[in-house]
C-alpha cells in the first residue's frame, strides 16, 4: 500500500531522512518508532503529502505522489484519515459536528440521512455512547481519542494515520486504544 523508495529530505544541511526505504502491506498495522527528532513526523507529512522528498520515491498504492500536483494531493489525501496526538478536537464544536467536520468541510454535499448513518456508524465501531451533543472539555481523554478516529474515518478512508495514538495515557486507556486500532482495522481492512 505504501512503499518508500530511498526518500531523503534535507532541513537547513541536516539529513533528516537519509535514503529511507520502507513497505506498509495492504490491510496491516505497522509502526514507525524511534526517538524524538529522528523523523516520524516528517516521514508522516511526506505520506500525507505536506513534505515532498529532495529525493526518492513515494508509491502509494501503485502511483508516485512525488509528482503530484495540488490538485492530485487534494485527490489523494481523500483516502487518509488522520487521529492526531492530542485528538485535535474543535473545542467550540459538539462531537457530533467534530465528527461530522470532515464532510462539511469537503467538496461532496452529503444528505442529512448519510451523514446521520455514518456518524452512527463510526461511533458503533469506536464503542461510543450517543454523546454528540457533548462537547469536547466535557469528555475523558479515552473518549476524546476515540471521537477524532471516529472522525478520521468518517469519509471512509483507506489508510488511517495515528499520530502518537497512546503518548501520556495511563495503562489502561493505551491498552482501550490500542484494541481500538486492531478492533478498527479488523472491522474495516483500514
Amino acid at each position: 500500500m505504501i512503499y518508500f523508495d530511498q526518500i531523503t529530505k534535507v532541513f537547513s544541511g541536516f539529513a533528516v531522512l537519509d535514503s529511507l526505504s520502507f513497505h506498509v502491506p495492504k490491510g496491516k498495522i505497522s509502526f514507525i518508532i524511534g526517538k524524538s527528532g529522528e523523523g516520524k513526523s516528517v516521514t508522516i507529512k511526506h505520506i500525507v503529502g505536506l513534505l515532498k522528498p529532495d529525493s526518492g520515491q513515494i508509491i502509494v498504492d501503485g502511483q508516485n505522489i512525488v509528482d503530484f500536483d495540488q490538485y492530485e494531493l487534494r485527490s489523494y489525501r481523500k483516502k487518509i484519515g488522520i487521529l492526531f496526538q492530542h485528538a485535535a478536537l474543535f473545542d467550540s464544536l459538539t462531537v457530533g459536528e467534530n465528527i461530522l467536520f470532515p464532510l462539511e468541510a469537503g467538496e461532496i454535499q452529503y444528505s442529512h440521512e448519510e451523514k446521520s448513518k455514518r456518524l452512527k456508524s463510526v461511533m458503533d465501531l469506536n464503542g461510543l455512547p450517543d454523546i454528540t451533543h457533548k462537547y469536547p472539555q466535557e469528555l475523558s481523554t479515552g473518549e476524546k481519542k476515540r471521537v477524532g478516529l471516529a472522525r478520521a474515518l468518517i469519509h471512509k478512508p483507506e489508510i488511517i494515520i495515528y499520530d502518537e495514538p497512546t503518548t501520556g495515557m495511563d495503562p489502561l486507556i493505551c491498552e482501550m486504544i490500542d484494541q481500538l486500532i486492531v478492533n478498527v482495522n479488523k472491522e474495516t481492512g483500514i
